[in-house]
């Protein structure tokens, strides 16, 4: 400011100066060539310069900071020009020549100086403010429809590539189509009876937190199908959640309710995690029961991931429901173990539960079942009810109830029901479900997926959570989190979390699942629906969203059923990208036409960096998915392998359907991520026989001492005849997952091994870790890789049989029973004592001679004159006659016993009949199908096992 009025100072000096030489200039008496002229000019020039020197010297002074009073000083010390311009004078020398400035100068120019300056900055106001609101109408009328114009446009095109970049294809791999069904099977067809029921004890699938170690709570759950975990939630919690669910239930609308089996007077609906604030306690308290989360980490793998949360309440007056497997055992882990996940649901009472007020009832051991429609009869009668949670652990005669917060963990493979609320004094039962799996193995693009036949009613924003994410759960709900967790885009870390974060299923993926293997709520039905309520958003709504497809079909080839959500998608997304193009041609021609007018040439520029930094947004995040592990498989097409090899199976091998007293050793599985699958096995009859012979003579092989080569040889025979004798055989999975028997040779050597391992904590480990390895080479990414199918194969095979030296010595060496270490002498005499039990069990008529010790729920063949043997089930025995339930599915009581004997799988070459044609029989698939080779030719046939008869 001080600058500014120093120069309009020295301006004014120079314009007096100036006028002065006007002045001078134009006198009339004056010669151009007098002394007094050229006098008076080179003062003029000599005050010019004085008023610079004078304009620099105030300039500086300014610079340095002085005062306004300094500046006054300045200004009082100068001197005003005086010319004296009378005709008869002389002009006066430098020194006449004077300069005078005082305050009443500075006073007289100070208004000629506000007025210069002032109006000025009122005009460059103006500007200022004209130009901040031309700018604000320009972005609101101008900049912001043609940036949402292109947004939309982009997006919608996006939209249309990743649908058919991604998650077309992740539809495709995840149809679960008859092929895969004959060749990713991992287990057998395994028809169920009353043998299969594990306990009829309440206390035997109790678990005492007191005393139960993780690893036996597995044990118990994989043998049972279920567990009970006590005082889960705390009483306070409880009641909290209850209070909210009966309020819920009183203003339920159509498209909150869940439908259920025999819904009169239950109702269901799905939970969010914010709907209410007694909702995250309830998930914090489940997510940090420190047994219970350690249990299902080694059921389901570290961390399992949440796919229903749900509440289900049952009035007086509900009935009974039917009794049913949640999951459908043809699309399930339990005979897919590499195809699907395991499911497991948590029921968690919120009242004291009685028997009268419809507590579960469940069927242990059933989920290790196929076929279980024979298993109502059995199930009803043993009326297995958790109606007692404490069992042997209650403290007092009121605790024998299902105690409130106490969690019934179950398999979706396991037979049960919800029996009725029979109690007209009873409160309403109120259950909390809670539906959890296996993650899906990141960060790859993993083909597993959920089991299918059950709803999975999750609210659309519980999906993508783990249990670990809800011991965190105000923080996942948050938005954006919320959101972005859902549909798989985006997981925040978190102190609870592991560097990798642990993802769960993410909406999308589950949808695609669902949409193609016509799972409830994406069905034709459920389209139509959806479509008519698109419908009901007017015109636009109705182009946009209100395509429907032709009805659904059914595809007998692949038996896969046509949905029509496929169709709606493509033909959806293509309308949205011709409205989006449609809508960004109107705005661009009104945003070109209006901005040329008011701006210029620089809309252009403006047009083009809206539509670059958009463009390089949508795309740049498009280009990031597609070069994530997960984007790289899909785009690949590496989604598509099947988790084993093509093998070409010869029909030379004979394969065979087992039973429940064989004892097998399956190839298929032995993966970390697989976790309980890994020792389901365990559980089957004939494996957990074999187990035990394994842990009672291990000690024999050990490698802290010698044991005589006869004595080991002796106990490994002595198994081999215990287990046949109990009519069971040793079977391993082949390459394309059917079952055939090994060479004696190879069963000794599979016998030593496991005996070896046993005998040691640290070998065993090591041998876990080598089956680990081993499926790593035939299962993992790079098996179709010569190193790893190949090379790394046999190369963990041979480190197998060095760690587990199978070489037996040759010689027999003679050993007098005293030089034996203690303990050994009681081992010397065990063929003896194996023989006198072997004797005792029940051998084949065809082997012995003798007739069979046959019992209720023995697979029978029952001989009918003329025809054959028929295969069934063996229902009742009353003295010499019986009832048989036949594969055919029909039921003949009153039959003769003497015509009934134990079913023999059938053996290669045995000729059989299957409808009224003879066959001779090739070899039987572990689903259940059997490859029939007709007389006389080279054409086979295969059909199902209750197709055929024995002719002999």
């Amino acid at each position: 400011m001080k600058c500014v009025i120093i120069r309009l100072t020295a301006e004014m000096r120079r314009s007096e100066v100036e006028e002065m030489r006007r002045h001078i200039m134009g006198f009339s008496g004056l010669s151009s060539n007098s002394s007094a002229l050229q006098t008076a000019k080179r003062a003029l020039e000599e005050a010019v310069e004085i008023i610079e020197t004078e304009e620099r010297k105030l300039t500086n002074i300014s610079l340095f900071g002085s005062s306004t009073r300094t500046l006054e000083t300045a200004f009082n010390h100068s001197s005003r020009i005086s010319v004296n311009t009378s005709p008869d004078s002389s002009v006066s020398s430098d020194s006449d020549l004077m300069m005078n400035t005082n305050t009443a100068d500075i006073a007289a120019i100070a208004p000629h100086i506000k007025t210069k300056t002032t109006e000025p900055r009122k005009k460059a106001r103006k500007k200022v403010k004209s130009s901040w609101i031309g700018a604000f109408f320009r972005t609101l009328l101008l900049d912001l429809p043609y940036a949402s114009a292109v947004l939309i446009l982009l997006l919608s095109l996006c939209a249309k590539h990743m649908y058919f970049t991604f998650w077309d294809p992740v539809m495709t791999s995840v149809t679960w189509t008859k092929d895969r069904k004959l060749t990713e099977y991992t287990s057998y067809l395994r028809e169920c009876s009353a043998s299969d029921i594990s306990t009829t004890n309440i206390d035997d699938v109790i678990i005492d937190p007191s005393s139960t170690t993780p690893e036996e709570a597995l044990h118990i759950t994989n043998k049972h199908g279920m567990s009970i975990f006590q005082d889960v939630l705390t009483p306070e919690t409880a009641a909290n959640m209850r209070k909210w669910v009966m309020e819920r239930n009183a203003n339920l609308s159509d498209d909150d309710e869940i439908p259920l089996i025999s819904q009169k007077q239950r109702w269901s609906f799905p939970i969010g995690a914010d709907q209410d604030p007694s909702v995250p306690p309830v998930l914090r308290e489940i997510a940090n029961h420190a047994l219970l989360q350690d249990t299902m980490d080694l059921v389901m793998g570290e961390d399992p991931a949440l796919v229903e949360f749900t509440a289900i309440t049952a009035a007086y007056g509900a009935g009974d429901q039917h009794w049913h497997a949640d999951n459908d055992f043809t699309a399930s882990q339990m005979h897919y173990a590499r195809s699907f996940v395991p499911m497991y649901s948590l029921f968690i009472p919120l009242q004291d539960t009685t028997a009268a007020m419809g507590a579960t009832s469940a069927c242990p051991g059933t989920h290790h079942c196929g076929e279980q429609s024979n298993l109502d009869d059995v199930c009803n009668k043993l009326n297995f009810q958790v109606h007692d949670s404490r069992g042997r652990l209650a403290e007092s005669e009121e605790d024998h109830i299902w105690k409130t917060g106490d969690v019934f963990l179950m398999n979706l493979n396991l037979y049960h029901r919800g029996p009725g609320h029979t109690d007209p004094h009873g409160t309403e039962r109120v259950m909390l479900i809670m539906t959890v799996s296996n993650r899906p193995e990141g960060p790859y693009f993993d083909r597993r997926q959920i089991s299918l036949g059950t709803s999975y009613s999750n609210k659309w924003d519980m999906w993508g959570m783990t249990m670990k994410d809800l011991a965190v759960i105000e923080t996942m709900v948050k938005f954006p989190w919320k959101q972005l967790l859902t549909y798989g885009v985006w997981k925040p870390k978190g102190n609870h979390r592991s560097h990798n974060v642990k993802w769960g299923w993410d909406y999308f993926t589950v949808a695609c699942s669902r949409i193609v293997n016509e799972q409830m709520g994406f069905r034709y039905d459920d389209l139509e629906i959806f479509v008519n309520k698109m419908k009901k958003f007017g015109p636009l709504g109705e182009y946009l969203f209100g395509y429907l497809p032709e009805e659904s079909f059914y595809d007998e080839d692949t038996e896969t059923t046509d949905t029509g959500w496929r169709e709606y998608f493509s033909v959806t997304l293509q309308r949205c990208v011709y409205a989006a193009t449609g809508l960004y041609i109107a705005i661009c021609f009104y945003f070109l036409i209006v901005g040329l007018v008011t701006t210029g040439i620089s809309t252009f520029k403006r047009g083009f960096q809206i539509t670059a930094f958009l463009t390089i947004l949508v795309y740049g995040s498009v280009y990031y998915v597609s070069n994530t592990p997960w984007g790289k498989d899909i785009i690949s097409g590496r989604l598509n392998d099947s988790p084993f090899l093509d093998v070409t199976e010869t029909i030379v091998q004979p394969t065979t359907l087992p039973t429940k007293y064989d004892v097998l050793f399956n190839k298929r599985l032995n993966s970390p991520f697989l976790a309980n699958m890994n020792t389901i096995y365990d559980h089957q009859i004939g494996n957990t026989n074999f187990l035990s012979l394994i842990s009672k003579y291990s000690g024999a092989f050990s490698k802290s001492f010698s044991t005589a080569p006869f004595l080991q040889e002796t106990i490994i025979k002595n198994i081999t005849e215990k287990i046949y004798g109990n009519r069971g055989r040793f079977l391993e999975s082949n390459a394309s997952g059917n079952w055939i028997k090994p060479s004696p040779k190879q069963i000794d050597t599979i016998i030593r091994k496991q005996l070896i391992a046993e005998s040691n904590p640290i070998l065993k480990r090591m041998r876990q870790e080598i089956e680990y390895l081993k499926s790593e080479c035939s299962f993992g990414r790079n098996r179709k890789t010569a190193m790893m199918n190949v090379h790394a194969q046999a190369y963990m095979e041979d480190i197998d049989d060095i760690i587990f030296d199978t070489q037996v010595e040759q010689e027999m060496v003679s050993i007098k029973p005293s030089s034996l270490k203690p303990g050994l002498n009681r081992i010397s005499n065990i063929n003896k004592l194996d023989r006198k039990v072997a004797t005792k069990m029940p051998k084949s008529t065809s082997a012995s001679g003798k007739k069979n010790i046959l019992k209720v729920d023995d697979i029978v063949e029952y001989e009918f004159a003329g025809e054959g043997w028929y295969r069934g089930r063996l229902v009742e025995i009353r003295k010499k006659r019986c009832t048989i339930a036949f594969d055919d599915g029909d039921y003949q009581p009153d039959l003769l016993l003497k015509s009934v004997r134990l079913f023999k799988p059938y053996q290669p070459g045995e000729i059989v009949a299957a409808y009224g044609q003879e066959y001779s029989f090739v070899s039987a698939k572990a689903n259940g199908s059997v490859i029939l080779k007709a007389a006389g030719d080279d054409l086979y046939s295969i059909v199902w096992m209750s197709g055929i008869l024995r002719l002999i």
